[in-house]
């Protein structure tokens, strides 16, 4: 059964609030929901959980300000592509870019590279961002995360670094809940 590993700190700010409770109702349908507790002070969090469950099953990844829908998480699951994203908009104060923009990237070159547009809807891209993305126990096999420890904001480049370079892309986008979006923002550009 696909674990979904929920990384998030111990103490969870508001704005997390609304990944838990779709958390719980995930829970409640039956889904194996695995608390991946990331402590801020302690060296490689957000690999720990993931260490722990690696090698065992399909993993969907949540973090702990995405918030994915039932529906989302019930096609990743089902979805038989290596590595899915499901992926959200990146809005300037995060990304020091002057209009929103996806978590997503395509190579154009050797070494160069492009953020996708918030309405491009490519089958395929070779970076995605995992606060919402599947990795299946095919992929795991082929990725020595294992052997390879890394901490936050690290996940998606060690991935990348490590050969998961073809990300499947699942639309529409999830809501990713952030304390430095304005809500002219979130407004402007929802889905």
């Amino acid at each position: 059964m696909v674990k979904i590993i929920w990384l998030h700190v111990p103490e969870l700010k508001p704005y997390m609030m609304e990944t838990k409770d779709r958390m719980t109702e995930l829970k409640e349908l039956g889904f194996n929901v695995i608390d991946g507790i990331t402590r801020p002070d302690e060296a490689w969090a957000i690999w720990k959980p993931l260490n722990e469950h690696w090698l065992t099953d399909d993993i969907i990844i949540v973090g702990q300000d995405n918030v994915p829908t039932v529906k989302m998480i019930k096609e990743l699951e089902s979805c038989t592509e290596e590595a899915c994203v499901n992926p959200c908009i990146s809005y300037p104060a995060s990304t020091l870019l002057t209009k929103p923009v996806q978590n997503q990237i395509v190579f154009t070159g050797k070494k160069t590279q492009r953020i996708l547009d918030v309405d491009e809807r490519p089958e395929y891209v070779d970076y995605g961002g995992t606060g919402v993305s599947k990795i299946s126990l095919r992929c795991q096999k082929r990725i020595k995360l294992k052997e390879t420890p890394c901490g936050f904001p690290n996940l998606d480049g060690t991935l990348l670094k490590l050969g998961l370079n073809r990300w499947h892309t699942h639309y529409p986008m999830h809501k990713h809940n952030k304390t430095d979006m304005s809500m002219t923002h979130v407004k402007r550009y929802k889905q």
